[in-house]
């Protein structure tokens, strides 16, 4: 063939269509000027023939261009009722939500389904406590010889005619959607589920192992994140690494922690961490040799104790118990007001001006070692809202 035959072999040539004879006279008398006026049916052939292989594409969710996109949504189950969601989204986040909406469709008014759709959604970390579980947590903690560190403080306690209340705690780094969070859940919670949702600062449940993608650890050499757990050895601290992290104040934080000691100082939860140097924060430490919880502070690189509390003969601590660790601090005049709580009950309360804002963390000090499950940070006042039966 000459030079114009650009023919893919096993496509249609609209030049192929004439008798061969013809063909070679144009080949061999006509300078090829019937192929190259073919060329431009070809082109139009091409063109009419990408459109009709692209209808296929309108059912890939992939593949859909984006102005056909509110037509597939329809298809699954996002029609002009839902548009009050849907018209808000971006094409990319719409495109996610039409790839997961038969799963999300078919797990309606379960927990773990608008977990993930807000997940995929806003997208933010979050958990949610059920009534369910408030009775269980609140069962271990104040009626149970074994306390496996579940604050119900965490949990919103339910007043009178809110037995039913569940409690969806999600982050907002203040660029949240709001309205469409309270759409959502309007949509996929159970019939009548009343649900109160509170903003966090950051949450941390530590399910992806590996995942140090929210923490600065100075030396990353003996700290881990798998099977559910961030674990320090030695003198280690990790502290959130988070958008806005450094300029946290006056905020409550918490975390599910357990460690031991070797003749080591003991492990627990830091706050108002300075980013970029791990010499100026306070610490909540649990110092299981001695039987004592201890609030103290770091500045310059000096270590000082600010407040102690001695269990004494009461109450023995112990390796490697969960322990729920929370520390409230909050401005009370020129100072701060610190609050140090083991297992929902308060320990020490005392105030100290050495800082006055950062990060949060978990620690272990030398010939020490610490596992947790979860860290949050909330702030105070609490963002919250609600979601009542008939709203």
């Amino acid at each position: 063939m000459g030079s114009f035959d650009f023919v893919v072999p096993g496509e249609l040539d609209a030049f192929h269509f004439l008798p061969e004879s013809i063909r070679e006279a144009d080949r061999a008398e006509g300078q090829e000027f019937l192929r190259r006026y073919y060329l431009g049916i070809q082109q139009v052939w091409e063109t009419i023939r990408s459109k009709i292989l692209s209808v296929k594409d309108l059912w890939d969710v992939i593949n859909c261009p984006d102005e056909f996109l509110p037509y597939l949504k329809n298809i699954v189950g996002w029609t002009k009722q839902f548009a009050h969601i849907t018209d808000e989204l971006d094409t990319d986040t719409l495109r996610r939500l039409i790839s997961v909406s038969v799963a999300m469709w078919k797990g309606r008014t379960t927990e773990d389904t608008y977990i993930d759709a807000l997940n995929l959604l806003v997208p933010s970390r979050a958990r949610v406590w059920n009534w369910f579980w408030f009775r269980i947590i609140t069962d271990e903690t104040y009626l149970s010889e074994e306390r496996q560190g579940r604050d119900p403080w965490m949990i919103s306690f339910p007043g009178a005619g809110q037995e039913y209340y569940s409690n969806l705690r999600l982050v907002d780094p203040g660029s949240a959607d709001k309205q469409l969070v309270l759409d959502v859940l309007r949509l996929l919670r159970p019939v009548g589920e009343r649900i109160e949702i509170v903003y966090l600062k950051f949450l941390d449940l530590f399910e992806i192992d590996e995942d140090l993608a929210q923490w600065n650890i100075g030396d990353a050499a003996d700290a881990e994140v798998a099977d559910g757990f961030l674990s320090l050895v030695g003198n280690r601290h990790a502290f959130a690494n988070v958008e806005g992290s450094e300029d946290w104040e006056n905020y409550v934080a918490f975390t599910r922690i357990r460690g031991g000691q070797s003749s080591g100082p003991g492990f627990g939860l830091s706050f108002y961490v300075t980013p970029g140097t791990f010499d100026n924060y306070y610490y909540a430490r649990i110092d299981v040799e001695d039987n004592e919880l201890q609030l103290r502070k770091v500045v310059g690189g000096i270590h000082s104790s600010i407040a102690t509390f001695s269990f004494s003969s009461s109450y023995l601590l112990q390796n490697d118990i969960w322990y729920g660790l929370r520390v409230q601090v909050s401005p009370d005049g020129v100072t701060n007001r610190i609050k140090v709580y083991l297992d929902g009950t308060e320990r020490i309360d005392a105030t100290d001006t050495s800082h006055s804002k950062g990060s949060a963390g978990i620690f272990s000090e030398a010939n020490s070692y610490v596992q947790a499950d979860e860290l949050e940070v909330l702030g105070l006042p609490v963002d919250s809202e609600t979601i009542g039966i008939n709203s």
